[in-house]
């Protein structure tokens, strides 16, 4: 910015301070007023283009009586992480952590993540009482909700995931980590796209 541009923005800060806040301020404190004001409107500015997504995403929530509003709100306004990628990365660690850990080849664990997000997820996400429990937002009931879906999915899809169906009744700490994992991916998918 030159000098002469920056004199003129100055000035035409100044003659505003002494429009409006004559009278209103000692003339020695109109810093005190004028850089919090600055800093808003350039705050204002930097997130115009975001804003109706903002208040948008802001409306969501309180809707759906949402109470931890910041990272969604960080998020719609272009400037959180990233959660549902971090999220995945967790859960497909976890698959593969589980999955190999329980002696499960690599094709074996390619074909069982196809069914769990295939058929048996789409069994679990259409669950009226899973959905109705979850639209409640009680996360300890949604996950008993979940469980069994969960199970009820999984036996209707046992031909196609019999070592895992075995597996997960054989080896409760197995059974535990492969519902936390899809309960993951669940509520990954039942998470809408507010961005």
């Amino acid at each position: 910015m030159q000098s002469t541009q920056h004199g003129q923005i100055v000035s035409f800060i100044w003659k505003i301070a002494d429009d409006v806040l004559r009278d209103v301020f000692v003339r020695s404190k109109y810093r005190d007023v004028i850089l919090p004001m600055v800093v808003i409107r350039r705050l204002d500015a930097v997130l115009e283009p975001s804003k109706a997504a903002v208040l948008d995403e802001q409306r969501w929530l309180i809707e759906n009586d949402i109470r931890d509003q910041d990272e969604r709100l960080k998020r719609a306004a272009g400037f959180g992480s990233e959660p549902e990628i971090d999220r995945l990365s967790a859960i497909l660690q976890t698959f593969n952590d589980l999955f190999a850990d329980a002696g499960f080849t690599e094709e074996d664990r390619v074909k069982a993540m196809r069914n769990i997000e295939g058929p048996i997820m789409d069994a679990i996400a259409g669950n009226a009482t899973l959905q109705d429990t979850h639209a409640s937002g009680d996360e300890q009931n949604t996950m008993l909700a979940f469980n069994d879906a969960f199970r009820n999915a999984l036996s209707a899809n046992v031909s196609t995931n019999l070592q895992v169906y075995k597996k997960q009744q054989d080896d409760r700490l197995f059974r535990q980590g492969l519902e936390r994992l899809v309960f993951g991916l669940y509520k990954l998918r039942m998470t809408p796209d507010r961005q």
